[in-house]
C-alpha cells in the first residue's frame, strides 16, 4: 500500500487542480497535515458530492481511504460532517493568508482546516477556532493542542468577540455578514463565507449549520 506521506502530496495535487488553489503554503499543508487525525478511527462513512447525496463505508481503517475529495462523517445522524476539501480550500486560498497573520474560523469542527490555517501562519501567527457544538469544540482542542498558535473556544460564533483579525473564515451558511465579523477585521482585512437565501418557514431557534 501506498505511504500516508505519498497520498498526501497526491491529494494536494488533487486538490489544487480541482480547486485552482495559488497558495503554496496551503499546498504544503495539504500535504503535511494528517487528516485522519481529526476524524475519529476508521473505518468511516464517507460522502462524494454526486447527487443524490448519500454515504458510503471505507472498506478499512487505511488513512489512505481518505485522501480524497470527499466529506467524512463526525456525527452520520446530523448529516454533521468534515467539509469537502476542494470547496474549503477554495475558501481559505480566497482569504490569501500571510506568515504571522491572525485568522478566526467560526464553526471549526475538529479542527482539520483550522490545522491547515495554522501551518500557513506558522508558529508567529494565530488562529483562533470557534465552534458552537461542545463535542466538536472539546475533539477539536484535543486535536489542535500541538499547535501553541492556536486557540480554540466552544461557544457562538455570531456572539462571540474574536478581537481584531487578518482575516475571518465562516465554515456555515450566512445571509448577510455580521456586523461582529466586520468589527473584528482588520485595515484590509478578509472575511470569507458561504452565502445562502434561508426559506422564510425556517425555525431559526432549532436550525444549526452542517459541520465542516
Amino acid at each position: 500500500m501506498e505511504e500516508p506521506a505519498a497520498a498526501r502530496r497526491q491529494y494536494a495535487e488533487m486538490i489544487r487542480r480541482s480547486a485552482d488553489l495559488r497558495s503554496e503554503p496551503l499546498m504544503r499543508a495539504l500535504a503535511e497535515v494528517p487528516r485522519e487525525a481529526f476524524l475519529g478511527p476508521g473505518p468511516w462513512k464517507i460522502m462524494r458530492f454526486v447527487f443524490p447525496l448519500k454515504y458510503e463505508d471505507t472498506p478499512d481503517a487505511d488513512p489512505l481511504r481518505i485522501y480524497d475529495d470527499v466529506l467524512v462523517a463526525l456525527d452520520a445522524s446530523r448529516m454533521l460532517n468534515n467539509g469537502l476539501p476542494s470547496a474549503v480550500a477554495r475558501s481559505i486560498d480566497a482569504m490569501d493568508v500571510r506568515q504571522g497573520e491572525r485568522l478566526v474560523h467560526a464553526g471549526c469542527g475538529t479542527g482539520y482546516f483550522t490545522a491547515l490555517m495554522a501551518y500557513m501562519v506558522g508558529p508567529n501567527g494565530r488562529v483562533t477556532g470557534i465552534e458552537f457544538d461542545p463535542v466538536l469544540a472539546a475533539r477539536a482542542q484535543a486535536n489542535l493542542r500541538h499547535l501553541a498558535q492556536v486557540e480554540v473556544v466552544a461557544g457562538d460564533a455570531t456572539k462571540y468577540d474574536p478581537g481584531p483579525a487578518d482575516a475571518i473564515f465562516v465554515s456555515a451558511g450566512a445571509t448577510h455578514p455580521l456586523s461582529l465579523w466586520l468589527d473584528s477585521l482588520k485595515l484590509s482585512g478578509r472575511l470569507v463565507f458561504p452565502m445562502v437565501r434561508w426559506p422564510a418557514e425556517v425555525d431559526w431557534a432549532s436550525a444549526a449549520p452542517d459541520g465542516v
